[in-house]
């Protein structure tokens, strides 16, 4: 009976043993399974792609960007390779790896009666920084046209003039401040003079004509006869407005009836893409650069001779005419 028991104590301890030695065989091949996969997987997270300035997908093939300074000529034929690229023609540029086929144009810092030079020059990889002649500033982050400084009289200057801000001149005493109170009521005396003048000559030359305001005008605004008595006001402060007022189209039909260049009405359309209103803005300080103080009339006489005296009503209005 006591060999009996014995025999199977052996038998189970040997099942034990078998059982566990197959328990770690099967621990053992699991985990050198999983560091295999482990292994397969870091290899796959280290393929990476080979392009140093990222890549675009073209037709389900992952190709390398062309680098800043360069276009894009052909696309790649194989994931992570490059397609043909070529620099920037002179007087263009690409400040960013791209896959565009057009560089951009460089801003030109060479506009007439803009006041600018240039800080920096355009190259294949940067466009040009235009800043403001000497004696001239501008306060706004896109400069287009720098004004010149204010000078100071005897009261002297307190802060210079800079590209960025205008001259700041200290104040004025006591007994200057009445001399310029005094001059300013006298020139508005003879301003008030000279209107009463016009006005005056414009009421004589229409009787004499035989043609009542009333009725020549049904109260309407004043005739291009008219409006040469009328003080002429600066067109600058305004140009925002009358923009607005005109829009893209109508003013590319000024400027092309004023004889403005097709070439520089199509330098305003690249240099503000989508932007009609900086398009026009641009294009409308071309032509007030083109006619000088005229400015205002004669873009009254262009929007009523080609029909559109609708908005040379809201022009007036803005002058204040």
């Amino acid at each position: 009976m006591a060999s009996g028991s014995n025999k199977f104590s052996n038998k189970y301890i040997t099942l034990s043993l078998l059982f566990l030695a197959l328990e770690y065989s099967s621990a053992s091949s699991l985990t050198k399974d999983g560091i295999a996969q482990h292994r397969v997987k870091l290899v796959r997270n280290r393929r990476q792609s080979n392009c140093q300035d990222g890549e675009y997908e073209h037709e389900g093939i992952f190709c390398c960007l062309c680098a800043t300074g360069q276009r894009l000529v052909s696309h790649c034929t194989k994931n992570g390779s490059h397609g043909e690229c070529k620099n920037c023609e002179n007087g263009m540029f690409s400040s960013h790896p791209n896959f565009q086929e057009k560089c951009e144009l460089c801003t030109s810092c060479d506009h007439t009666s803009a006041n600018l030079k240039v800080k920096e020059p355009c190259t294949p990889a940067q466009d040009a920084i235009c800043m403001c002649k000497e004696g001239h500033y501008c306060n706004t982050d896109d400069c287009r046209l720098c004004q010149p400084c204010a000078k100071c009289a005897d009261e002297g200057i307190k802060e210079a003039c800079t590209s960025t801000s205008n001259t700041v001149c200290n104040v004025k005493t006591d007994g200057s401040n009445i001399g310029m109170i005094a001059g300013i009521i006298v020139l508005i005396f003879f301003i008030f003079i000279a209107g009463a003048v016009g006005a005056l000559f414009v009421w004589q030359k229409r009787k004499l004509r035989g043609t009542p305001g009333d009725a020549s005008t049904g109260g309407g605004p004043p005739n291009d006869e008219e409006m040469q008595f009328f003080n002429v006001p600066d067109i600058e402060p305004h140009l925002p407005d009358i923009a607005e007022v005109l829009g893209w189209r109508d003013m590319k039909d000024v400027a092309s009836r004023s004889g403005i260049l097709q070439t520089a009405i199509e330098a305003c359309e690249r240099n503000h893409p989508l932007d009609c209103e900086e398009q026009t803005k641009q294009l409308l300080r071309i032509w007030v650069e083109k006619h000088g103080s005229r400015s205002p009339v004669k873009l009254i006489e262009i929007l009523k001779s080609s029909g559109k005296r609708n908005k040379a009503e809201k022009v007036m209005k803005i002058f204040g005419l």
